[in-house]
């Protein structure tokens, strides 16, 4: 299954037919959008190091509810840096023509 993902607004709830099954996934998606603000919010002012684990002010959020508070969380998504050298030192790469 392909999937694409759409950034829209909450304003833009306004043009959707109310009731609607688009209506009804999108105030799902706003309402995940905000539980999972707070882990984005954490992992830009914790987590993020430039050039290294960077975070969109959007991320995509993966909410975790389990019945165990202890296993309650998120998983949010990142960018990782990863040098094309590394990738040469490793094998993963063909050695550059110009090196």
């Amino acid at each position: 299954m392909n999937a694409t993902r759409v950034r829209v607004e909450e304003t833009d709830l306004k043009d959707i037919q109310p009731g609607s099954e688009l209506h009804k996934r999108a105030v799902i998606a706003f309402e995940q959008d905000k539980k999972g603000a707070p882990y984005v919010d954490y992992a830009l002012a914790r987590l993020h190091k430039d050039g290294e684990l960077e975070f969109d002010d959007d991320a995509a959020v993966s909410l975790i509810d389990e019945d165990d508070e202890d296993s309650d969380g998120a998983y949010v998504s990142a960018w990782v840096w990863i040098p094309a050298a590394d990738l040469r030192i490793e094998g993963y790469l063909e050695p550059r023509e110009d090196s």
